[in-house]
């Protein structure tokens, strides 16, 4: 198990590391933070454990943006799906003319061989009190990184963005 914290460091080097975490976690990708907190300190973690031929990765953050454009399609072309099962909070995703929200248990697919665009929604409750820095953090969850045809094998053909939005209890 693999875990990355920026806690220990100094508030104005968090989110620098942030990206870094992102792009060695799952693929290069671009996060920004929103505009009303470009400062600060930015307290986040995430934790990977490999299960399989699944690396299933847990994710505590404040808000942000991720954006995975052609330019960072090109920089990583990995070709895998992340099932993104959201805990806690709410996350926006867009991708192939499509949006939707996703809330607690629910998930979204997303292909890393096309540009998305994720929202990491700020929730309103406190989070859980035993990180009190990641007090009202974003848990948009757990990833599943899948290789594209090893999930294709199992369903049968091809997956499009179509499942994205829906509950999990519908999906299983």
């Amino acid at each position: 198990m693999k875990i990355w914290n920026t806690e220990d460091l100094l508030d104005h080097e968090q989110f620098a590391y942030w990206r870094e975490v992102l792009c060695e976690a799952f693929v290069t990708l671009r996060p920004e933070r929103p505009r009303e907190q470009s400062t600060g300190g930015f307290p986040s973690r995430v934790t990977a454990c490999p299960l399989s031929t699944i690396n299933v990765t847990t994710v505590q953050s404040k808000a942000h943006h991720v954006i995975r454009g052609n330019t960072e399609i090109r920089k990583s072309p990995q070709e895998v799906y992340f099932v993104n099962l959201q805990l806690t909070g709410r996350c926006r995703y867009e991708t192939e003319g499509r949006e939707t929200i996703i809330g607690p248990n629910e998930f979204a697919v997303v292909d890393s061989t096309r540009p998305y665009f994720l929202d990491a929604v700020q929730r309103d409750s406190v989070g859980d009190r035993s990180h009190p820095k990641l007090a009202h953090a974003v848990e948009y969850g757990i990833a599943g990184r899948v290789a594209r045809d090893r999930l294709r094998e199992r369903v049968g053909g091809q997956v499009r963005m179509c499942q994205i939005g829906r509950a999990a209890e519908e999906f299983w």
